[in-house]
């Protein structure tokens, strides 16, 4: 299985107890030996040597056709209303309490709301309504609610996001390019939002791209992946996208919102990296080096 071990040590209990259900002992015994018991782990893999061995992607591709990939990561900066918006954002984090999240611990906070940001102004307005929502419950004249009115305002707005006006430059770049090389003029878009995914898809219509939106709830979410493979140019996903999908047809990603999880991203990549690709992989994370967010997922 390509599919990785990362949620717990009972995982590879399971897989192990599936081939022989007398490998191991007894569950509670495994579970207390080895959860986060790493001084144990060499012990752990001795054990389990004659079911579970790990082939890297180096070393499988002596023995089948494995392109290449090619990772850039590319920043960018902010339009003027954007930068006021980020401004206005910053000064409401820096508040030592925020009756709207009493509960929230402002490293989470700032890392959930600058990720927000990121990921566009329209996925902010969205979020900014909701808190609005919850602070007009307590108290009309509160100063708090006074200054995410003045935040959703300066989200309302930004006319233009800049990270849209890049994935559109990078498009009208690349296609070209990949086409050049035997590759088929298709892209996978990541984002981690859907108020962002549909912005995308009203972006690149407005382009001329033909863009679908998947989202993996739908049964007729098939229909859009046959559309996409036939003829289709660009498939907007959210992180559902990031498993079980085989788009080998495809060899450019693009990470328009970063995962905080190095997995998810690495799962996003596979989607197109994999067993018969025909050409090399492009993958493109684009990164704002003024969002605390986009810079501690970079890290």
């Amino acid at each position: 299985t390509p599919t990785p071990i990362e949620m717990s040590i009972m995982d590879v209990y399971g897989l192990i107890y599936f081939i022989d259900k007398d490998a191991l002992p007894e569950k509670e015994w495994f579970y207390k030996r080895y959860f986060r018991k790493s001084e144990n782990y060499g012990e752990l893999a001795e054990n389990i040597s004659r079911y579970c061995f790990r082939t890297l992607r180096s070393q499988a591709k002596r023995y089948m056709k494995m392109t290449e990939r090619i990772p850039v990561s590319i920043t960018y900066r902010l339009t003027k209303s954007e930068s006021e918006l980020y401004a206005l954002l910053e000064d409401y984090l820096k508040k030592p309490e925020k009756k709207a999240f009493p509960q929230m611990d402002n490293y989470e906070l700032t890392i959930m709301l600058t990720k927000i940001a990121s990921s566009s102004s329209f996925a902010l307005q969205k979020t900014l309504a909701n808190i609005e929502r919850r602070l007009e419950s307590y108290d009309e004249s509160d100063e708090e609610l006074s200054q995410i009115r003045l935040i959703k305002e300066a989200a309302e707005n930004v006319r233009e996001n800049a990270k849209g006006k890049l994935l559109l430059f990078l498009l009208k770049k690349l296609f070209p390019l990949i086409k050049k090389n035997g590759g088929r003029k298709k892209a996978l878009i990541f984002t981690e939002n859907r108020i962002t995914q549909e912005y995308l898809k009203r972006l690149l219509s407005e382009k001329g791209y033909s863009s679908l939106v998947y989202n993996g709830a739908k049964s007729k979410d098939y229909e859009i992946l046959e559309e996409f493979e036939k003829s289709a140019e660009i498939l907007i996903c959210t992180e559902v996208a990031s498993s079980g999908l085989n788009l080998q047809i495809c060899s450019l990603v693009i990470n328009y919102d970063w995962s905080y999880n190095a997995m998810e991203m690495e799962q996003r990549i596979n989607r197109c990296h994999r067993q018969d690709q025909e050409n090399d992989v492009i993958v493109i994370n684009l990164v704002n080096p003024e969002n605390f967010a986009d810079v501690r997922m970079l890290e």
